[in-house]
Order: structure tokens, then sequence, then C-alpha cells
């Protein structure tokens, strides 16, 4: 599982792309996600794909994850390339050094590369008696005809067996040749990680996700998620929320998910119940 501290490391890009176009140093998503301008509509006839493709799917969930692949929202390109630069920053080993138990004094790290295309990225911190913080950067950073721009701050901590991990920030992703910007802001991810059981709390993900193809959207998960790596949530919902007050939730119950709308007059009313099968977070 110690891929998933470095996953941790930047991301989730603020997912989606965090930021639109620019990235914004200072967006740490205390102050919650917002519904962006071009937000997409839910209705009973999109709720269980929309749902599905952003919980399952959304590239922050993948980055905080270590998943290296991704077919979310129109942005698996832009995050399997973020993730395999992700991969090459080798200050990764002094990363973990710092996250040994074993490590009696701190440890710090600084590091920065050009990025193939143009542009660089950079990541920094440190750590030591089982805790530490980083922040990974990026500036104008291209890689295979992606432009990327953005930053996420991340911390972790041992406590006996449970690592707390937390990042925040925001990026944007820019494919060159078609000129269309994705982007995830204010993002806010809190997480407790068992290494012994494999179980997990997902306390806090939340950010807002923005595209100018009107597919955007605000994330939130309340109450936390809980379950095992690997498997579906026990217990937990998640929601999408998108324009003219309309909202698509996902309560996760022993097994199932209880697919709900919100058409705008905010009252949640059950579109179906499903198996959880495919609908594993991690």
């Amino acid at each position: 599982m110690q891929n998933k501290t470095i996953v941790s490391l930047a991301f989730i890009m603020s997912l989606s792309q965090l930021s639109a176009c620019g990235g914004s140093d200072g967006d740490d998503g205390s102050d919650g996600p917002v519904i962006p301008k071009n937000a997409i509509i839910f209705s009973e006839e999109n709720a269980v794909s929309s749902l599905e493709t952003a919980i399952t799917d959304n590239p922050v969930s993948d980055f905080v994850g270590g998943i290296e692949e991704s077919n979310s929202l129109n942005s698996g390109k832009s995050l399997s390339i973020l993730m395999r630069k992700l991969d090459d920053i080798k200050s990764y080993e002094g990363l973990m050094s710092g996250y040994s138990s074993e490590v009696v004094s701190a440890v710090s790290f600084s590091e920065s590369e050009a990025c193939s295309g143009g542009g660089d990225w950079s990541v920094s911190g440190g750590g030591g008696v089982n805790q530490g913080s980083y922040t990974v950067k990026l500036s104008n950073c291209i890689e295979s005809g992606m432009k990327m721009n953005g930053s996420i701050l991340g911390t972790w901590k041992e406590s006996g067996d449970d690592e707390i991990i937390t990042s925040s920030g925001s990026i944007s992703m820019t494919d060159i040749e078609m000129n269309l910007t994705l982007s995830i802001t204010r993002l806010a991810y809190k997480e407790t990680y068992n290494w012994d059981t494999d179980a997990y709390t997902l306390h806090t993900l939340s950010f807002t996700y923005d595209t100018a193809l009107g597919q955007g959207f605000a994330f939130n998960t309340s109450p936390a998620l809980i379950g095992i790596y690997g498997s579906c949530p026990t217990s937990g919902a998640q929601t999408i929320s998108g324009s003219n007050g309309t909202q698509a939730r996902a309560t996760f119950v022993d097994g199932t998910v209880v697919v709900e709308i919100n058409t705008g007059d905010g009252v949640f009313t059950e579109v179906e119940t499903v198996s959880c099968t495919g609908w594993e977070y991690w």
C-alpha cells in the first residue's frame, strides 16, 4: 500500500484536474466545492450512470488510490500522463524514508525536473518519526500533448497500524491540440487506512470538477465511507451536485448502492438500488 501515499502526492490532481486553466496554490478546499457554471443537470435518467462514473472513474479517486489508469470523465488520457510523471519523481524514495518508522531524525527532500515538452515539475517536503508533508507543483508541464498546472499539498502520519493521509490543492490539464481544459479545484481529502486489516475510512473527499464540455459538478462525501480495500464500502454516501439545484446521491448499504435524485426541490427520491459490484472505491 505504499503506492497509495505517493499517489496522494499529487492529487488528486485536484483531479479532474483541479483548477481549470491555471491551478491555484492557495485553493485548499477548506471552503468546500462549488457548482461550476457549466454543470450537468442530473435526472432520473442519468443519475445511476453519472454517479458510477464520478465515483469509480473520477481522477481524484484514481490518483489518491495509486491507480495508474483511468477512464474518468474525459480525463483518462490526462490522468494517465500525470500518473506516469508522478511515478518518475525520484524523490519518492526520500519521501518514503521520511515515512519509515525506522527513521529517528527528520528527513527533507526537494527535487525538480524539466518536462519532456516544456515546463517543469517539483516536489519538496520532509518527514520523520512516522509523519511528514509534501508539496507537488506542476508549472506549464507538457507531456504527450497535455499541459499541466497546479499544486497539491499533502500530509501523512502513522498512529499504531493506522496511516492518516490528507491532500488539498488544485490542478488543471489542457489538451493542447483540442484546446480543452479540465480542472479540479477545492480539493479536500482525508483518509485513515489500517495497514494490518486493509480497512479504511474516507472521512473527506470533495472537489469541484469543471470542463468547457458542460459536464461539471461538485463532489462531496458524507457520511464517511467505511470499507476494506478492494471491496465495496459497507456504509457512507457520496453526492454530486449540478445545475438547477439537481443532485444525485449514492448511499452504500452492505453490498448495495441506493441511488437517489433531487430534481431541485430539495427532496431526495430513490431511483434504483443496484449491486455494489463494480462500484468498489479503490
